[in-house]
């Protein structure tokens, strides 16, 4: 359990770098940070793969939502 904890702390720090790096490239273009759409298409993503692997869509899009916020708030800050 200890070694996949620690696989999705790189993984979080991961989707984190690439999020910051989307910034830069919306920030960039004059797009805006926050897209709404594409983090509800992120979420229904999500719903759907826990589906097929057998856990809650509730529970897993509750997770993703807090990855989410986790990301756009570091881009928020970082532009």
């Amino acid at each position: 359990m200890d070694q996949i904890d620690e696989q999705l702390i790189r993984l979080l720090k991961r989707r984190l770098e690439l999020g910051l790096r989307a910034a830069r490239i919306k920030h960039d273009a004059d797009l805006p940070i926050v897209d709404q759409e594409r983090e509800a298409k992120v979420i229904a993503q999500a719903k759907q793969w826990a589906d097929v692997a057998g856990l809650s869509e509730q529970e897993v899009a509750d997770v993703f939502a807090r990855l989410i916020s986790l990301s756009r708030g570091a881009q928020l800050k970082s532009v």
